[in-house]
């Protein structure tokens, strides 16, 4: 953040609009990229009011938006004293709520696989070897995760 301005500088510009379109790349709308991005590099919570005036948004795309993004989980609502505003940040806990959102869901995918691959011979063979490739990938990536929540929790991440 630029101290004197309270503006993001340049590069947080860039970095905020590539979120955007890595967000929207997942099937999400560019908004909840670049206010997740804003959010990120804020030291402080941030108002509706300097969200939407900041990131030059409607007040109803940002009321939908950030809605999205407390659902997920990416941000929370805050008060702050003496105001009547609703303000954002990104919780203390983000990484390790994602990756536990992250694992739910390969399980779900995982348990989904193996209730057809146990189903018998319904399947020809590549369809077969295919899945029994997408639930190792799911069981390996469950592992890496269960990892990288022991690194969050220590304080190593």
């Amino acid at each position: 953040m630029n101290e004197r301005t309270d503006e993001p500088a340049p590069e947080m510009d860039v970095l905020i609009e590539r979120l955007g379109r890595m967000v929207e790349e997942d099937g999400l709308s560019r908004t909840v990229g670049r206010i997740l991005g804003v959010l990120l590099i804020s030291d402080t919570p941030l108002s509706f009011t300097v969200l939407a005036q900041r990131l030059t948004i409607s007040r109803g795309g940002l009321s939908s938006n950030t809605r999205l993004l407390q659902e997920m989980g990416l941000i929370e609502r805050v008060a702050m004293p003496g105001s009547r505003q609703d303000y954002f940040q990104v919780p203390a806990n983000v990484w390790r709520i994602q990756v536990e959102r992250q694992m739910k869901r390969d399980a779900k995918a995982r348990a989904h696989v193996e209730a057809v691959l146990s189903r018998g011979d319904a399947l020809p063979d590549r369809a077969r070897e295919r899945l029994a490739t997408l639930v190792a990938i799911l069981s390996r990536s469950d592992g890496l995760n269960v990892e990288t929540l022991a690194l969050l929790e220590e304080g190593r991440l």
